[in-house]
């Protein structure tokens, strides 16, 4: 199409020329992108005349290059139009020309101004902090930008000395800062202002910190709550003081190069220790913190690394012979102290059976570790753990007494479990975990008060049932234990005989794999509901109090890992109970198919949950059942969909918590 078309020229008269003016001037603008006359993305201008013309840009370098404008057509006759294009334009600094119309005479018709609009200017460094050790040097900045840019050295404190830091070589991409070395006492700082030459409004500042010649002599001692309050890398010459709170004679931590230490204000702090060397509970030490990293960990832990072995020294000001534990009496304070020595003070455990068992060196794919449940008197609940390096033994039966419990608390994000034997090889449980688990030192951490306190049993059952009998007796006080609900028609081992098991104390040697033995009960799937289900009962007519329902399991390789737990004042509707939504993990896959096989059980777990509205009732049920939804088996390895060989049942109990 012909931009310029010839049309009937006007009645004999004036010459006449007129171009439309943009945005009512004669001052042509476009932006910084690029546009094209084949897709029609340039600026269009309609003519009208009853003349000859011609386009004519006007540069002012004309020898330069100039290819960035472009005109078409650049002449016409009478009424037209011409496009006006532009390559892109990559600065702030705009483009200009001058257009000259003229006539087919030379003569000069109108004179119109362009420029095409830059881009946003700035200025980005590659870096906004610059921090030098303290025998000082160069370093070098990588500058982004698309304007003219200056530098210059200011005070991050208005009157504050700079002279140490002065600006070397520099390009256009590039600026390198050169500062000496610092003798002093104190860290400084300094910033390098860059600007856009002639538009000191666009800027961008980097700090510059230089590290005193630190020595731990000279350093600050703070408490351990202060050095939290720090994060990422300490550049403060700062040391703090502890007692070493973990015990690496028992070994109550599985992994041995943390040190846990806690100060007279009352908080712990981990660190990472830099070689082999150990330190006895008790030890008093002080921790250079200048040069260390203090962040989170994967496993929810805020640790210090980064240390050296000259960060540890055994000159304190601690006059004390070990830290004194912080005393709880309500459980969900633990939140409030991480990492820290504490005492919980009369509290119970929910499970009877020799909760507390050490693992030492198992062999391979046996009781991997020790968890189970732990309530104060209004209902709070917690863990406490052992692991397979927790070298003493304790698996004596636990009174239904208070307890007081001393422990490191530890954040508890999940079932940590050894897969396979390798201590680096883990899985993480993605179900409902409780925040914090308390880790013992040793059986000496447990002080049995001697009195029952606020946690009554109403009734409990203990799994030892080696005639077979068709249903489980009460240990202790009245209620009933139903094995046989199922899904309708559903049939297979799951009869009374294989529900029963043997509960047995662990061996004395460290060397035996056995640990808690039991045949194995069958669970089957059901999509619609979840298939065969233990339904417990008892009445709590007399009672006032909370009431907390607690059990423990042990599973292995084909185990359904989802379950929920459910309640009941009619033995018809049923209502999940809050919180109960349990994953089973075990660490390795199935053993042999022999019941008597019991060394394949390598894991059991304690669970207790609050029972909403439980007191005062003729009845109340409770209803344990694989969950309605696909159910991987507790290995991991596939679905638990049909028969699947799954629990030892050691232990249920009703309580009221006064």
């Amino acid at each position: 199409m012909l931009a310029a078309c010839y049309q009937t020229p006007e009645p004999a008269g004036e010459p006449l020329f007129t171009v439309v003016p943009q945005n009512g001037t004669h001052t042509f603008e476009m932006g910084p992108e690029k546009t094209s006359l084949t897709d029609v993305t340039g600026l269009k201008v309609f003519v009208y005349s009853n003349q000859d013309w011609k386009i004519t840009p006007s540069f002012e370098d004309p020898d330069g290059d100039n290819s960035w404008f472009s005109i078409y057509p650049t002449e016409g006759k009478d009424d037209g139009r011409f496009y006006i294009n532009v390559t892109e334009l990559t600065t702030p600094y705009p483009r200009r020309c001058k257009i000259l119309f003229t006539n087919g005479k030379g003569e000069e018709l109108l004179t119109a101004d362009f420029v095409q609009n830059g881009t946003e200017a700035f200025i980005t460094p590659d870096m906004t902090l610059l921090s030098y050790g303290s025998e000082g040097g160069e370093l070098t900045l990588n500058i982004r930008s698309n304007v003219i840019w200056a530098a210059e050295v200011k005070p991050e404190t208005a009157g504050a000395d700079v002279s140490w830091c002065r600006l070397g070589a520099s390009g256009a991409t590039s600026q390198t800062v050169v500062t000496t070395a610092n003798t002093g006492d104190d860290k400084r700082a300094a910033i390098i202002h860059f600007y856009m030459v002639g538009r000191e409004e666009v800027f961008a500042d980097v700090t510059v910190t230089q590290l005193p010649e630190f020595k731990i002599s000279n350093a600050t001692l703070i408490t351990i709550r202060e050095a939290l309050q720090h994060s990422g890398i300490i550049e403060d010459n700062l040391k703090f003081q502890g007692y070493v709170i973990n015990d690496s004679e028992t070994g109550n931590m599985d992994d041995e190069s943390d040190l846990f230490l806690q100060d007279d204000s009352g908080r712990g702090i981990a660190v990472r220790l830099p070689d082999a060397t150990r330190y006895p509970a008790g030890t008093k030490l002080s921790v250079w913190m200048t040069g260390g990293i203090l962040q989170d960990s994967d496993d929810g832990i805020v640790r210090l690394y980064n240390m050296a072995a000259g960060t540890f020294s055994t000159e304190t000001t601690l006059t004390g012979t070990e830290a004194t534990p912080v005393d709880i009496s309500d459980l969900s304070k633990m939140d409030d102290y991480p990492c820290t020595l504490v005492r919980l003070k009369g509290v119970y455990f929910t499970s009877p059976i020799g909760t507390l068992y050490n693992v030492g060196s198992w062999k391979s794919k046996a009781c991997s570790y020790g968890l189970t449940r732990i309530v104060d008197s209004a209902g709070h609940i917690a863990n406490i753990r052992t692991l397979g390096s927790f070298t003493q033994k304790f698996n004596k039966g636990l009174t239904a007494n208070e307890y007081d419990i001393t422990g490191i608390v530890l954040p508890d994000k999940g079932e940590w479990l050894h897969i396979d034997g390798d201590k680096s090889n883990l899985k993480q449980m993605d179900g409902y975990v409780f925040s914090h688990s308390l880790r013992i030192r040793s059986v000496d951490d447990l002080k049995d008060k001697g009195t029952a306190g606020h946690k009554v049993p109403i009734v409990y059952w203990l799994g030892i049932n080696t005639t077979n009998s068709s249903y489980w007796v009460p240990a202790y006080g009245e209620g009933e234990f139903n094995l046989i609900k199922g899904i309708t028609g559903a049939t297979g081992p799951n009869n009374s005989a294989r529900v029963s098991y043997i509960l047995k104390d662990i061996p004395g040697a460290a060397e035996d794999a056995n640990c808690y033995q039991g045949y194995s009960t069958v669970t089957y799937f059901d999509a619609t509901y979840g298939g065969y289900f233990y339904e417990l009962s008892t009445s709590t007519k007399t009672r006032s109090g909370q009431i907390l329902f607690s059990f423990t399991v042990g599973v292995w390789g084909s185990a359904g890992r989802y379950m929920k737990l459910q309640s009941s004042t009619d033995g018809a509707s049923w209502t999940d109970v809050p919180g109960a939504d349990i994953e089973l993990w075990n660490s390795y896959s199935s053993g042999t198919a022999a019941a008597s096989d019991y060394t394949r059980l390598y894991s059991n777990q304690s669970f207790a949950f609050i029972i909403p509205d439980g007191a005062g009732k003729d009845r109340l049920y409770v209803r344990l059942t694989t969950q309605g939804k696909q159910n991987k088996r507790s290995d991991g390895s596939s679905s638990a969909v049909s028969n699947a060989s799954s629990f030892a049942l050691y232990y249920f109990a009703f309580s009221e918590l006064k």
